[in-house]
């Protein structure tokens, strides 16, 4: 079995299995110039590549697009804990509204924000 790294930004794009094949045969030779040996089983996806050595994976950070998406998401999950019809205690909405606020503020932090635990 032979394993291949292939490196896109000096990250591991995607680890391939080329078994006893050639993998001149089975891709392309731009494709090919992207892959690295990996006879030790090291990469995994998002693994660094120094052009020797691997490293650990390195974390991918969403852009403020997906993050902005996420905040429209929980937020909209969470509308039901301000209406006046709630059976939540008012102890409890505020809890949420506090959640609420911290979810509204998580852009002004991006891409060093934390995502807020929900209320239980």
């Amino acid at each position: 079995i032979m394993l291949y790294a292939r490196i896109v930004d000096n990250k591991v794009a995607e680890v391939i299995d080329a078994g006893d094949k050639d993998i001149n045969t089975m891709f392309t030779a731009e494709l090919v110039a992207t892959m690295v040996q990996d006879p030790d089983g090291e990469a995994v996806q998002q693994s660094g590549w120094d052009g020797s050595k691997f490293s650990a994976p390195v974390p991918i950070v969403p852009d403020i697009t997906e993050v902005r998406l996420k905040r429209w998401f929980l937020l909209n999950s969470s509308d039901w804990t301000q209406t006046n019809d709630s059976q939540l205690s008012e102890s409890k909405k505020t809890e949420w509204k506090v959640y609420r606020q911290a979810l509204r503020d998580v852009p002004a932090s991006y891409p060093d924000h934390t995502w807020p635990t929900e209320p239980s």
